[in-house]
């Protein structure tokens, strides 16, 4: 709070507080708050006409908490903008991003072998450029389907590679 207090002089600075304090509101059960924070951080820089996929770090938290809000058309529109801007721009991360946003909609809706297909299609862009962190997240919701669909022991292993991907950023030693 302090820091976006002192960003009035940089909309991109206070931008990234915002993506800061979204994420920190989510992770203590604050999904207003985190909503908030984060569709702010969209706004701030659509209005600075930032297009780049990898200036826009808060995208898949902001996803995520479409999703966990049941605002899953926003999570559905946002998801799909972000991987037609990542195909576009040829950058694998916002495809591998748009990719498992769109499965975690579909999951969301009770479509698991869609859901599956479109993680797996995460997970595909992803190995041509890996991304522990993102990978692991991917990993993560694919896993959690599985287990939903009642394939335990893939859900098992795949949960294991996601906390095997989470061990390899440096957010894990956090």
């Amino acid at each position: 709070h302090e820091a976006l207090a002192t960003a009035e002089y940089d909309r991109l600075f206070g931008a990234r507080n915002q993506w800061v304090l979204g994420i920190a509101a989510s992770r203590t059960g604050q999904l207003e708050s985190a909503l908030d924070c984060l569709e702010r951080a969209r706004d701030i820089f659509a209005e600075l006409g930032v297009v780049e996929p990898g200036m826009l770090l808060f995208a898949p938290d902001l996803i995520e908490a479409y999703v966990t809000a049941g605002r899953l058309d926003e999570a559905d529109e946002f998801s799909a903008a972000f991987e037609r801007q990542g195909a576009v721009l040829g950058r694998p991360r916002a495809c591998a991003i748009g990719a498992r946003g769109r499965g975690l909609v579909l999951a969301a809706k009770g479509e698991l072998d869609a859901a599956q297909a479109a993680f797996d299609d995460a997970l595909g862009v992803d190995e041509t450029w890996r991304v522990p962190l993102e990978r692991g997240r991917t990993l993560l919701a694919l896993g959690a389907v599985e287990r939903r669909a009642r394939h335990l022991k893939q859900a098992r292993a795949t949960l294991g590679q996601a906390l095997e991907a989470a061990r390899k950023t440096h957010f894990a030693r956090v």
